[in-house]
């Protein structure tokens, strides 16, 4: 378990610096070819803008499929106890019926 954790906390840095890597070789390539500090810097400013606003909404999205996920099994194990439930009070029912009938 601790081995799998440090695997994955290794893999997520090792990803984050190759993103952070490839944007810093964009944003380069960016200044190459335009030549000017300013529109590279004002271009990175509107990136991190939409940057916060695509993170929120992912966040909001995957924060709703996961709960959604974790009560899938609640509801499947409320809707097996209510069927439980219903099978009894049928039998209840039709066992009331026959002590009616043999009256």
């Amino acid at each position: 378990m601790v081995i799998n954790i440090r695997i994955r906390f290794s893999f997520v840095i090792y990803l984050a610096i190759a993103i952070v890597a490839l944007s810093v070789i964009k944003y380069f390539i960016h200044y190459l070819i335009f030549r000017d500090i300013q529109h590279t810097f004002i271009h990175m400013i509107g990136d991190l803008v939409f940057l916060l606003l695509e993170v929120l909404l992912v966040v909001v999205i995957i924060e709703r499929l996961v709960a959604r996920r974790e009560m899938q099994p609640k509801l499947e194990k409320l809707d097996m106890a209510a069927g439980a439930i219903e099978a009894r009070l049928l039998m209840l029912y039709f066992e009331s019926l026959k002590r009616l009938d043999h009256l």
